[in-house]
């Protein structure tokens, strides 16, 4: 039987100070091996603080670039992704129906892009790291047109896994979790994944057996090497200003520094890697 091999990856580094608090314990004390940073945000430097202190310890992560074009400051002049009262990023509805009435230009996504991933470089150039990555804040990257262009320029910067969140053995427990698992199948079901890597977690987000369900998640991991996706961290008023997954985030934190869950995971045989450490398989899936 071919190995399984798990990314525990978790995402919005940078989002809120509490958040990087959440996601450095899990990375210190627990299983998280890799994260994913947004670099338009008030706590991006807290978490590059964050990292360096983790390289010091000797903890071995991968991080990506978590594109964010959903909310806060835009790095570049990208009209079509931002609400001219504001001067920030259109909200993720909005920004969907942007898309569905073809009102927004690609040219300002690749902008955008290339400009978030040039500052993610060069800080993380600081800490002697390097993106090895890309997924987006509420998987604005999956979008009609947006994910094409965020794999075109992935190839070009040399970056070989970009997220395709298309859960096979989803486990829905509220009726957020739902709704997105089905629309993300629904927007993925055509789109060639990039490579050969899994992806599971929406299910699991704000469930309040979160512990369990990972557990049982790591039961059904297909062969080869499958991303988790979580979102540890801690409340905070920094972090009710800008986001609404709150209280579950504590429950994900002490979830992922159980040592039951990492004994579940050597039970079952189950290696934990990350982005840096693993070659890259082209897909093989297949377009529908």
């Amino acid at each position: 039987m071919e190995n399984r091999k798990l990314v525990v990856n978790a995402d919005d580094l940078g989002l809120a100070e509490s958040v990087n608090r959440g996601i450095a314990e899990t990375i210190e004390m627990g299983v998280v091996t890799s994260a994913s940073l947004m670099v338009n945000t008030h706590a991006c430097d807290d978490a590059i603080r964050r990292l360096r202190y983790l390289r010091a310890l000797g903890k071995s992560v991968s991080v990506g670039l978590h594109f964010n074009i959903v909310m806060g400051p835009p790095l570049s002049d990208c009209a079509s992704l931002v609400d001219e009262r504001t001067g920030e990023f259109l909200p993720l509805h909005s920004l969907i129906w942007r898309c569905v009435a073809r009102k927004v230009n690609l040219d300002d996504v690749r902008m955008e892009l290339e400009a978030q991933l040039e500052r993610a470089a060069n800080l993380l150039a600081k800490i002697s790291m390097r993106v090895t990555h890309i997924d987006s804040h509420r998987h604005a990257h999956v979008l009609p047109g947006i994910f094409e262009l965020v794999l075109r320029t992935a190839k070009e910067h040399g970056i070989t896994h970009v997220r395709h969140p298309y859960e096979t053995h989803p486990l829905p427990r509220s009726t957020r979790a739902v709704v997105a698992s089905k629309l993300l199948r629904t927007i993925l079901y055509k789109q060639r994944p990039m490579d050969d890597v899994s992806f599971a977690g929406i299910g699991a987000m704000a469930s309040p057996t979160f512990q369990r369900d990972i557990a049982q998640l790591l039961g059904d991991l297909p062969p080869g090497v499958t991303e988790l996706m979580v979102h540890p961290g801690y409340d905070s008023a920094e972090l009710a200003a800008v986001d609404d997954y709150r209280a579950a985030r504590e429950r994900e934190v002490y979830a992922l520094i159980s040592p039951r869950l990492r004994e579940r995971i050597q039970e079952l045989g189950v290696e934990l890697t990350h982005f840096g450490a693993e070659p890259t398989t082209p897909s093989t899936a297949q377009t529908a």
